[in-house]
C-alpha cells in the first residue's frame, strides 16, 4: 500500500512566483520520495514534478500575477492529473 500524503503549498509574499513554484516542487519531491518503493520511482516522480514546475514557470504570464495558494495547488494537481493520469 502506498502512503498518500497531504501536501500544502506555503506562499511567501516576498518571493517571486518562480521561487514559489521551485519551493513547491522541492516540497513535493520530499513527500513523493518518502512514499516511493524504489529509486526508479523516486526519479520518475521527480522528473514529472520538474516538468510540471517548468510548465508552470513557462506560463507565468498567463497567471497574470493574480494567484492564490488554493489556485496554485489546484493548478499543480490538474497539470499532474492531465499529464500523467490520462
Amino acid at each position: 500500500m502506498v502512503n498518500k500524503g497531504i501536501w500544502e503549498i506555503t506562499l511567501e509574499q516576498n518571493m517571486t512566483l518562480e521561487q514559489q513554484i521551485d519551493n513547491a516542487v522541492a516540497a513535493l519531491k520530499i513527500l513523493t520520495a518518502q512514499s516511493a518503493k524504489s529509486p526508479e520511482e523516486v526519479q520518475s516522480n521527480w522528473d514529472k514534478l520538474d516538468s510540471i514546475g517548468y510548465n508552470l514557470k513557462s506560463n507565468i504570464s498567463a497567471l497574470g500575477g493574480n494567484y492564490s495558494k488554493a489556485a496554485l495547488e489546484a493548478l499543480i494537481s490538474r497539470l499532474y492529473d492531465e499529464k500523467y493520469n490520462g
